[in-house]
C-alpha cells in the first residue's frame, strides 16, 4: 500500500515568520498533532508540535507571553520525510519519533499530505487479514 493511499490530506501550514501564538491557534481550531512550518517558497522546513504547547502551558504569564511573540521557525523540530510514492507498508521509521504523524512531501519539499503511523498499523493488519 502506498503512502499516497493512506494520508491526510487537509493539511495546514504557516510561514516561518509566524508567531508562536498564531501556531497555538491553528493547533486549537483544527486539533492537529502539529502545524507545519514553510518557507517563501512552500517548502517544509519543519514542525511545530503540540507537546511544546502542552509543555506551554506550565510557564508563568511573563513567560507565556514572550513565548507568545516567538517566531514558529525558532520553536520547530525536523521530523523524517516520506514521498507519497513510497510504500507504507516497509517504511524506517525511527523509534524514538515523538510524532505519531509524519509529513508526506513532494519532491520539491512541499507538504502534499500526513501519514498518521497507526493507520499504517491498521492497514498492514487489513492487509493481513485478507491473505
Amino acid at each position: 500500500m502506498l503512502v499516497h493511499e493512506l494520508m491526510r490530506t487537509h493539511l495546514v501550514s504557516l510561514g516561518e515568520t509566524a508567531m508562536f501564538s498564531e501556531a497555538v491557534d491553528i493547533l486549537d481550531l483544527y486539533q492537529l498533532p502539529w502545524v507545519a512550518v514553510t518557507d517563501n517558497d512552500g517548502a517544509l522546513v519543519g514542525v511545530l508540535l503540540d507537546s511544546l504547547v502542552v509543555e506551554a502551558s506550565k510557564l508563568s504569564t511573563e513567560e507565556l507571553s514572550a513565548l507568545g511573540t516567538r517566531k514558529v521557525s525558532d520553536l520547530i523540530v525536523r521530523l523524517p520525510v516520506v514521498k507519497p510514492e513510497d510504500d507504507a507498508m516497509v517504511l524506517q521509521l525511527p523509534d524514538d519519533l515523538e510524532a505519531r504523524w509524519i509529513p508526506v512531501v513532494d519532491n520539491d519539499r512541499h507538504l502534499v499530505g500526513m501519514l498518521d503511523r497507526v493507520t499504517v498499523t491498521q492497514a498492514g493488519l487489513d492487509l493481513l487479514a485478507s491473505l
